[in-house]
């Protein structure tokens, strides 16, 4: 997915695959960042069990939640700019 994130005048173009995101959220997990961090998109949803995950109507969905959460953790990191993780 690339994905556009904007956070007041910050803007990032980002290219990640679903894993890495799960991967960024479990990494997070681990810091102090772990009590306030939002739920990260599910892996599958009914509409990828019945249509498969190359469904194009699924891959909207998932982008947009992925989106919605690496907006959320804009919001909840501090100091984006100084995460390694993102």
């Amino acid at each position: 997915f690339t994905l556009t994130i904007r956070n007041g005048d910050a803007v990032w173009q980002i290219r990640r695959s679903f894993q890495q995101v799960r991967s960024l959220h479990q990494a997070l997990s681990q810091t102090y960042l772990a009590r306030g961090l939002p739920a990260p998109p599910p892996r599958a949803t009914c509409r990828s069990v019945v249509f498969g995950q190359r469904n194009a109507r699924f891959l909207d969905e998932r982008a947009a939640r992925i989106q919605d959460y690496l907006r959320a953790l804009t919001i909840q990191i501090p100091v984006v700019e100084q995460c390694e993780a993102l």
